[in-house]
């Protein structure tokens, strides 16, 4: 998140799994919260990333970011900026389009489903993108920053312990 407008967004995916893992069917699904359940508005395909190492970095982002960043993988939003809702709620949503299932979730802002039936997971009331308890974030437009996962990729099922806002941005690197 940036102050005014988001032209280096990014989102990362960690592969802490002690293997290398194949994106094959796997999505990224950006979902507005101001709809009840929220519906997607942007969807990523990371399955033409291939296969991601342990140990190893995708990051989805922008074109400007992705000149900077040195990751095992990469892939460009469509478009420039402004890519990923600062709404509170909003969230994304990565999922398995092969299996039918939700992989990991965060929603930011507050407490959120979403519409992921039109992947064939859940029905139209929604699926909770909360781990635990929720993460309130608000977007100031004041603080550059990014929501990090603490631990590195590590994954404790409660959102609020979980992540953290952090000036400090590591796109492909391991988390501050």
């Amino acid at each position: 998140d940036q102050v005014g407008t988001d032209n280096n967004e990014y989102i990362e995916i960690y592969n802490g799994t002690g293997a290398a893992v194949s994106l094959a069917g796997l999505k990224l699904i950006l979902v507005n919260g101001s709809t009840t359940p929220g519906a997607g508005y942007l969807t990523v395909d990371i399955s033409t990333a291939g296969t991601l190492p342990d140990g190893g970095y995708l990051v989805v982002g922008s074109t400007t970011l992705l000149a900077t960043v040195t990751a095992n993988a990469e892939i460009a939003f469509a478009v420039a900026s402004n890519n990923v809702q600062n709404g509170n709620p909003d969230g994304v949503v990565l999922i398995d389009d092969n299996n039918d299932v939700v992989v990991d979730a965060l929603a930011y802002g507050g407490a959120m489903s979403a519409n992921l039936s039109s992947f064939g997971i859940g029905n139209a009331a929604g699926v909770s993108l909360v781990e635990g308890n929720a993460l309130v974030m608000t977007d100031s437009n004041t603080a550059e920053g990014a929501l990090a996962r603490r631990g590195n990729g590590s994954d404790t099922g409660d959102a609020l312990v979980d992540w953290h806002f952090t000036a400090t941005k590591t796109p492909g690197a391991a988390n501050p």
